[in-house]
């Protein structure tokens, strides 16, 4: 019978100024606003600290309930004719986590479990995909 390792909690993680730095539009804060009031939708970007790394790859931050920002999940977006899509020609999507140095294994929470303790009593949608989340929170 094999122990089971013991894996130490990440205790490395983005900072403020980090995030704040990512902080932008692209592709699909473009692809939102044509759907969605466009103060609603910018109070919803700056609430999740949605960022870019540049036009076509957006920064989903993944912000604890304590406020700290263990990684990011960054897509890469393109226009497939007038629709938003995540995948290449290929069908391929190009999807990472950047994390903090030094990290070698993620500890995440839900994406947005920063803004729960802020107002307990609001309802909690869970949705596969942060883009999802987003989009339906600005609409």
């Amino acid at each position: 019978v094999q122990r089971p390792v013991v894996v130490a909690a990440q205790s490395v993680f983005f900072t403020d100024d980090d995030v704040q730095d990512s902080l932008g539009p692209s592709l699909f804060t473009h692809n939102v606003l044509r759907y969605a009031d466009e103060a609603r939708a910018l109070e919803v970007f700056q609430a999740y600290n949605l960022g870019h790394v540049d036009n076509e790859r957006t920064q989903f931050w993944y912000t604890n309930s304590r406020g700290q920002h263990c990684a990011a999940k960054v897509t890469k977006y393109r226009y497939d004719g007038d629709r938003l899509t995540k995948k290449n020609p290929e069908g391929r999507g190009a999807t990472y986590y950047a994390k903090p140095p030094g990290v070698k294994r993620l500890t995440l929470e839900l994406f947005g479990a920063h803004l729960i303790p802020t107002d307990p009593g609001k309802t909690v949608v869970i949705f596969e995909a942060e883009d999802t989340a987003l989009t339906c929170a600005a609409v």
